[in-house]
């Protein structure tokens, strides 16, 4: 297995540095361009606004529903990395383009639907969003039910981590936004044997909340371990931290058998604040490990963690692959966003600060409002989510906030770059500096 490297992007014609997002040569579909700051820009709109009320669509309105995760109870367990509602920032960009008179006539009208994911709200979540009232899409955050909303019938433009299987079984309805969990999967375990941390013993800590992120471990991670005759030990736990009585026997279990067996590495395929919790109780029992941990155990918000959860003084050093920059280096320097930012600022008089979670969340969904207005604009007055769909599949190559690669979705094509580096944390300064040189899966 051989890692092939990249020391930058190619994107049509152009070159964009690591981490920095630039405008693309590509050339536009559908009519929609990209400005100087490498944002989406509708394009005329064609054809008579006609209703399609099953759709959440009307002459002068449609409908669409953002959805997100409840932070409050999460913040109640250390989980929680921000106060901001995905859902509000959302609403806001889209006020923000209503006041500008909407797309091909239309306002957009945001649905916010917030749920405990600690209660259970998944399914209640999703009646919301798909039957309580008809949306053309759902945007979605952290949603751990993503085929309730395409079973439905519904379009949704995920932010969270999906997995192969749920993108082949969700009837051409669903757009994600990071590379498949397989890849990312598969990238930890590539790097991981390419850069000889699994030569010694292996420890293997995984599993989810959200339990189809466990399956596709046991179906890409371990049989890749195994193929390569790698010495390993592994514990799943899908509790949502070790404040969870179950979640903790399982933690306080697996890092007595790593201690017993004196574990080199610990590869890591959990929550965050797994990831902390297998940290501070192998510490306690003397052993520090080298840590590799894959995209979906927190790289975009590790130094919050690592901060909260005291685990600074032994985990210097500890690597994240990654498909996007740490919250830590996002800043002006990425035009767009810097362009998204002051348009924040302009819609709420308020200044984020740069090197932040909530700068790479506030500039992320605002390119996801750019997805909608620029798909809007190119299914013009024929809007249905049928069309909704088409439309997404022809926006050009574009540049969100954070992601190493472009989003370039296509008919066959709906995942977001499968493109990798590794991320170093320095517990001097509790940031992450991201590797200049990509990899992809090989």
């Amino acid at each position: 297995m051989r890692v092939r490297v990249l020391a930058a992007v190619i994107v049509g014609l152009s070159v964009i540095a690591p981490g920095i997002a630039s405008a693309s040569t590509t050339p536009p579909a559908g009519g929609v361009t990209l400005d100087e700051a490498g944002r989406l820009v509708p394009t005329e709109c064609a054809g008579d606004n006609a209703a399609s009320a099953p759709d959440g669509v009307a002459e002068d309105r449609v409908d669409v529903a953002a959805l997100a995760i409840d932070f409050r109870p999460l913040a109640d367990i250390g989980f929680a990395a921000t106060e901001l509602d995905p859902t509000y920032v959302y609403a806001t960009y889209m006020e923000g383009l209503n006041a500008d008179g909407g797309v091909c006539g239309r306002t957009i009208d945001v649905q916010q639907v917030v749920y405990d994911v600690l209660q259970g709200q998944a399914g209640q979540a999703c009646v919301e969003a798909t039957e309580d009232r008809a949306n053309l899409l759902v945007n979605t955050a952290s949603y751990d039910q993503i085929l309730c909303i395409t079973n439905a019938g519904v379009p949704a433009n995920a932010a969270t981590d999906v997995t192969a299987a749920e993108l082949e079984e969700s009837n051409g309805l669903l757009f994600a936004r990071s590379p498949l969990i397989d890849d990312q999967y598969q990238a930890t375990v590539q790097y991981a044997l390419e850069s000889g941390a699994l030569d010694g013993t292996v420890g293997v800590w995984y599993g989810n909340i959200f339990p189809g992120l466990g399956d596709a471990v046991e179906g890409v991670v371990l049989p890749a371990l195994d193929e390569a005759g790698i010495d390993y030990v592994s514990y799943r736990t899908d509790a949502a931290g070790p404040s969870d009585p179950e979640g903790n026997a399982v933690l306080t279990a697996a890092a007595t058998d790593f201690v017993s067996q004196q574990v080199d590495t610990v590869l890591m395929f959990v929550g965050p604040t797994n990831v902390t919790g297998m940290q501070n109780e192998l510490h306690a029992q003397g052993l520090d490990p080298r840590y590799i941990s894959a995209p979906v155990s927190g790289n975009t918000s590790n130094e919050i963690f690592a901060d909260r959860f005291g685990t600074r003084a032994f985990t210097d050093g500890q690597q994240y692959i990654t498909y996007s920059v740490g919250p830590s280096e996002l800043d002006s320097s990425d035009p767009v966003a810097a362009s998204c930012h002051a348009l924040w600022t302009e819609l709420t008089g308020e200044t984020v600060a740069e090197n932040t979670f909530d700068y790479q969340l506030i500039t992320s969904v605002c390119v996801q409002v750019d997805e909608l207005a620029a798909a809007l604009s190119i299914a013009g007055g024929d809007l249905t989510r049928e069309t909704i769909v088409a439309a997404l599949d022809q926006i050009p190559a574009h540049s969100a906030p954070g992601l190493l690669g472009e989003l370039a979705w296509t008919a066959s094509e709906r995942s977001g770059p499968a493109l990798f580096s590794v991320q170093t944390y320095d517990s001097d300064t509790n940031t992450v500096e991201t590797d200049p040189e990509f990899f992809e899966v090989e």
